[in-house]
C-alpha cells in the first residue's frame, strides 16, 4: 500500500502518521480518501500556519477565515455580500478550455451555495510570451471563461491580462466572483441535528475528476482523468433549484475538490456530527469503483441536508430543474464518515482523521540570491519612441479582441459597462447598493522581490478602489507559487502574506476568503510569485463613482512623489531587455496620505477625474485618461521626463479638475500636507506635448 500512497501524492512520513492513527494497513479506499484530505488543495498543509495571522484584520465579518464556501462583509443592516477568488491553474494547462470553464463554474457555487446569487465575475489571467502556444492557450481559456459565464447568465464586469515568458506551459487562470444574500436567507455548510437526511443534487456523479484535489497537489503534468467537464446551463439550473429550495435546506456543500467524500467529511466535522452514505443510493453515469465515486470532481453537484419530512419536497424541485436529487444518506451523531454498500462497511473512521489530524507545515524558507541593481535613469531613442513601446507591450495593448467574448451586460448589473473607472463597479439589485472591485496582480515586481512586489500590488488594488469612488472594505486574494518544498519558493510565500497582512492591517481591510495554489512549475522551474489581489469597496451613494476620463481644458494633478524615481522593473526597462533591476521603490506612507485624501475627495465634488499609476507608468495612466475622450495633453514639468513619465514606484496618482477648482483642490492638498505638482493640461486637440515638444498623436500613440 505504500507504493500507493506514494502514487497518491502521501510522502513517508504521512504514511507512517496513517498507520499510527489506523493501527493497521489502510485499505485502497481509505488512502484514497486520506490522500484528497491531505492534499495540499483541500487541508492547506504548508500554509494554513502563515495564513492564519489574517484572522487578526476580521472585524464586521460575520464568518471565520476559512469557516464558509466564500468569505463575507455587511452589505447594508439585511444584506451580505460574499466574494472569493480561486485558481483553476493546472486543469487550465492541461484542457485549457474545460480547466477554464469549470474555474468559473467553481467559483460561482463557492458563491451561491451560500444562498447568495451570483451578481459578476472577474478574472485575471497570467500567459507566456507571445507563441504559437500561448495563442492556443489564450484562445481556448478565453474561450472556456466566456462559455460557462455567458451561458450561466453572469456578468464578466473586469479583470487583468498579462504575458510574460516564466508562464510558457504554465498559464494562471484566477477567477473571482461576488454574490449578495439577505442574512436570514443565508445558508450555511453546518449541520443542525443529527438525524437529517444527506442528499446528492445536481448532475449525475460520473468518471471525470478523479482525485482532482491531489492533481492539483503537486508539480503539472498530463492526467486527463483528473480534469472535469463543464455544463453550464446545468450550473444554471442548479443554482434556480436551489434559490426556490432554499427554505427546505438545513445546510450545504459544494461538491468542488475531493467530491463527495470530502464535503461529507467537511460538513461532518464542523457541525460536530458525523455522516453515513450508502453508496448504492448515488447514481453514476457509468460503474465505477467506490473510491472513485467518492472522490470523483464531477461539476454542478451539491451535497445538501434537510429535515426529513422535506426530502420529497426538495426532489420534487430539483426535477422540476432537470437535475438528480438522491437521499444517500443520514447524519449520525457519533462524530466519524461511514460509507456502506449493500455487503459491507466500506469506511467507519472519525473525521477527526482527515481534518484535525491532517499534517501542517513551517517548511525550510531561503531568500533567493539575485544580482540586481536600481536604475534611475536609462537612455532612450525618443520619448515618442519609448511611448510607443510601452503603450504596444501586449502587457498594455488594448485586450478587447479577446475581452468582447465575455457577456458584461447581462443582469444589468454592469455600471463600467457605461463608464470608464479604475475598478469594476456593480449595481446590487438585492440591496440596492453599489460595489467596487478589482484585482490586481503584478508578477514582474514579485519577481525582483515577493515582499514589496505584494505590497505594490495590493496597494495598487486599493488605489483602483479608491480612484473609483468608494471606500475599500475587505479582500480576497489567490496566492500562485511553485513547489513549497523549494526553500526559496516558500520563502517567497511566507514574505508575500506578511505583506498582505501588513497592508491590509495598516489600511482597516478584512481578509475574508483566498486561496494558495502551490506547484505552478514544470520540473525545477517555478513561476514568479503572483499573489493576486481581490478586494471590494462600497458606495454611500451613486453621486459617488468616479471616472478616470479627463474632461477638457481640465487641469492635471500628479499627487505624491515626482523626484528621485526608480525605473525599477518597469515596463519600459522589459521592452529594452533590461531584466536585472530590483523591485519598484515603495513608498507607503505617500500611498497612505493619498488613499486618506481621496478618500475625503470622493465626498466632494471638486476633482473630475482620478486614475492610479502603476504598469507603464505615469504616461500610461494619462493616455488612458484621454484616449476615449479624444483629447490632447500639454505637460510641463521640471524632472527628468524617463523616470518621472515610465517610473513605477508607487505613492501617486493622477487627477484632474476643472480651471475654477484648482485652488480649492490646492487649499485641500495643502491642508492634508499631500505633495503634489500641476503637471498640464487638457486640450481638445488629438495631440500629446511634454515640455513644448510636440510628441504625436494620442490616437497614433494609443495604438
Amino acid at each position: 500500500m505504500q507504493k500507493l500512497a506514494e502514487t497518491l501524492g502521501i510522502n513517508k512520513n504521512e504514511y507512517e502518521k496513517i498507520l499510527n492513527l489506523l493501527q493497521r494497513e489502510p485499505s485502497k479506499l481509505e488512502l484514497f480518501v486520506f490522500s484528497v484530505m491531505w492534499s495540499e488543495h483541500c487541508s492547506y498543509k504548508s500554509s494554513w500556519k502563515l495564513l492564519e495571522k489574517f484572522r487578526e484584520t476580521l472585524n464586521s465579518s460575520p464568518f471565520d477565515l476559512g469557516e464558509e464556501n466564500a468569505g463575507a462583509i455587511p452589505l447594508d443592516e439585511d444584506t451580505l455580500l460574499f466574494f472569493k477568488m480561486e485558481s483553476h491553474n493546472h486543469p487550465s494547462a492541461v484542457e485549457p478550455f474545460s480547466g477554464a470553464a469549470t474555474g468559473v463554474g467553481g467559483i460561482l457555487r463557492d458563491i451561491f451555495t451560500t444562498g447568495a446569487y451570483p451578481v459578476a465575475i472577474l478574472n485575471s489571467l497570467r500567459f507566456g510570451n507571445i507563441s504559437e502556444k500561448t495563442e492556443y492557450y489564450l484562445k481556448n481559456i478565453v474561450e472556456g471563461i466566456a462559455a460557462y459565464g455567458n451561458a450561466f447568465g453572469v456578468a464578466n464586469v473586469g479583470g487583468e491580462m498579462s504575458f510574460l515568458q516564466d508562464y510558457d506551459n504554465l498559464p494562471i487562470v484566477n477567477v473571482l466572483a461576488l454574490g449578495t444574500v439577505k442574512k436570514n436567507e443565508v445558508i450555511t455548510n453546518k449541520i443542525k441535528t443529527a438525524g437529517e437526511s444527506l442528499i446528492l443534487v445536481g448532475k449525475i456523479t460520473g468518471s471525470d475528476g478523479i482525485l482532482g484535489a491531489s492533481f492539483a497537489s503537486k508539480n503539472l503534468e498530463q492526467q486527463e482523468e483528473a480534469i472535469q467537464k463543464p455544463d453550464p446551463l446545468k450550473g444554471k439550473s442548479l443554482l434556480s433549484a436551489i434559490m426556490e429550495a432554499k427554505k427546505f435546506i438545513s445546510a450545504m456543500q459544494d461538491l468542488g475538490a475531493g467530491g463527495i467524500i470530502s464535503s461529507a467529511i467537511e460538513m461532518a466535522h464542523k457541525s460536530k456530527l458525523g455522516t453515513k452514505i450508502d453508496l448504492n443510493k448515488i447514481p453514476t453515469t457509468t460503474e465505477m469503483p467506490p473510491e472513485k465515486i467518492l472522490v470523483a470532481e464531477t461539476q454542478e453537484r451539491m451535497l445538501i441536508t434537510a429535515m426529513p419530512e422535506n426530502v420529497e419536497e426538495i426532489k420534487n424541485i430539483f426535477n422540476k430543474w432537470y437535475l438528480s436529487a438522491e437521499e444517500i444518506g443520514k447524519v449520525i451523531d457519533e462524530r466519524k464518515i461511514i460509507v456502506e454498500n449493500e455487503t459491507e462497511t466500506l469506511l467507519n473512521l472519525p473525521t477527526d482523521f482527515f481534518v484535525t489530524e491532517a499534517p501542517k507545515y513551517i517548511l525550510p524558507k531561503r531568500q533567493r540570491q539575485r544580482k540586481t541593481k536600481d536604475y534611475y535613469e536609462i537612455k532612450v531613442p525618443s520619448l515618442q519612441e519609448a511611448i510607443e513601446q510601452v503603450i504596444s507591450n501586449p502587457n498594455i495593448a488594448d485586450k478587447f479582441p479577446m475581452i468582447s467574448q465575455y457577456d458584461n451586460r447581462v443582469g444589468l448589473t454592469n455600471v463600467g459597462a457605461n463608464i470608464n473607472t479604475t475598478a469594476s463597479v456593480v449595481y446590487d439589485w438585492l440591496s440596492g447598493k453599489f460595489i467596487a472591485v478589482s484585482v490586481d496582480a503584478n508578477p514582474r515586481w514579485c519577481k525582483a522581490d515577493a515582499y514589496i512586489g505584494t505590497k505594490l500590488s495590493l496597494l495598487e488594488a486599493i488605489k483602483n478602489i479608491v480612484c473609483a469612488g468608494a471606500t475599500p472594505r475587505a479582500i480576497t486574494n489567490c496566492l500562485n507559487f511553485g513547489n513549497p518544498n523549494d526553500p526559496e519558493v516558500y520563502y517567497d510565500f511566507d514574505r508575500s502574506v506578511e505583506a498582505i497582512y501588513e497592508i491590509a492591517k495598516k489600511f482597516n481591510l478584512e481578509i475574508v476568503s483566498g486561496n494558495v495554489s502551490f506547484y505552478n512549475q514544470i520540473g525545477n522551474k517555478p513561476i514568479p510569485p503572483t499573489p493576486t489581489i481581490g478586494i471590494v469597496g462600497t458606495y454611500e451613494n451613486k453621486e459617488q463613482i468616479r471616472t478616470y476620463d479627463f474632461a477638457p481644458n481640465d487641469v492635471v494633478f500628479l499627487l505624491g512623489k515626482s523626484n528621485n524615481l526608480s525605473l525599477n522593473s518597469s515596463l519600459l526597462l522589459e521592452t529594452i531587455g533590461i531584466n536585472d533591476s530590483n523591485a519598484p521603490i515603495i513608498y507607503e506612507e505617500e500611498d497612505f496620505k493619498i488613499i486618506r485624501a481621496l478618500m475625503e475627495l470622493n465626498n466632494t465634488n471638486i476633482i473630475t477625474a482620478a486614475n492610479d499609476i502603476s504598469e507603464g507608468g505615469l504616461i500610461t495612466a494619462l493616455l488612458e485618461s484621454i484616449f476615449s475622450a479624444n483629447l490632447g495633453l500639454e505637460l510641463s514639468f521640471n524632472y527628468p521626463e524617463v523616470p518621472f513619465l515610465f517610473s513605477e514606484d508607487s505613492g501617486r496618482v493622477v487627477v484632474s479638475v476643472s480651471e475654477k477648482k484648482t485652488e480649492a483642490l490646492d487649499r485641500f492638498l495643502s491642508e492634508r500636507k499631500v505633495p503634489y505638482n500641476i503637471i498640464g493640461k487638457v486640450i481638445t486637440e488629438d495631440t500629446l506635448l511634454i515640455n513644448g515638444k510636440k510628441i504625436g498623436s494620442v490616437k497614433k500613440l494609443s495604438g
